[in-house]
């Protein structure tokens, strides 16, 4: 049977069976190309193949002259309109937060043309750990005008999401996001929380929840951890 499945299809089928069962751990080196050949009788060019594949979909990620490793996890994210905490309870994991940072303060220029409000007005700047079983995956740094939702800062954003307080209390639903995703190196304490190193590499995603009146009701400025998220960009 095994015969009429492609060689590298076997490997990846290999492979992904070790990572479930726990005998390819997180965060460890997986064997080499070299070995993989041996075992199953193949080319490096397929071997590659398999492993190129594994790598794309984040089950493995490689480091430059020491190797391919299993992902920490593997958390995907769809650029749809979900908060963190629904897309998580849906993945299986148990979503919680803890707030760095929540307070009102006079709104910068780049923010007040985000959220079009006016220079003087203030904002609300709420900055969370966002993390799924426990492990951090992202620190969200969150700006809301004040004006559109006086009293937010009685409610616990570790304990509520903010989707379901916007809905809730202000009648206020996202109907879309305008985002932008680049990589960029992280350093200092965000990378203390995140890779609990001096630095890592991450994706920061910026961008503007709209509303179904086609107002922008917040402006997100946020990084995720380069190994523990995949974005699935759908497209209606």
């Amino acid at each position: 049977m095994t015969d009429t499945i492609p060689i590298y299809q076997q490997i990846i089928s290999y492979i992904k069976e070790y990572i479930d069962n726990g005998i390819y751990q997180k965060g460890n080196i997986i064997p080499s190309e070299q070995e993989f050949c041996n075992q199953f009788n193949t080319s490096r060019m397929t071997v590659r193949k398999a492993i190129d594949e594994l790598v794309n979909d984040g089950y493995l990620y490689r480091i430059q002259g020491r190797g391919t490793f299993v992902s920490h996890w593997v958390y995907r994210k769809s650029l749809e309109v979900l908060g963190f905490t629904y897309h998580m309870t849906q993945l299986g994991y148990k979503p919680s937060s803890k707030v760095l940072t929540f307070e009102t303060k006079r709104t910068e220029p780049l923010i007040a043309e985000k959220l079009k409000i006016l220079p003087t007005e203030n904002v609300y700047f709420l900055s969370r750990v966002r993390m799924a079983d426990l492990e951090p995956i992202a620190i969200e740094n969150v700006y809301l005008p004040e004006k559109r939702f006086p009293g937010l800062d009685v409610y616990s954003f570790e304990e509520n999401s903010l989707y379901d307080v916007l809905k809730t209390y202000y009648k206020t639903e996202v109907l879309l996001k305008q985002e932008k995703i680049n990589a960029i190196m992280v350093e200092g304490i965000y990378a203390k929380i995140l890779f609990e190193k001096d630095k890592g590499v991450g994706m920061r995603m910026t961008g503007v929840d709209i509303d179904t009146n086609m107002s922008p009701i917040a402006y997100a400025n946020s990084i995720y951890h380069g190994t523990k998220y995949i974005f699935d960009v759908i497209f209606r």
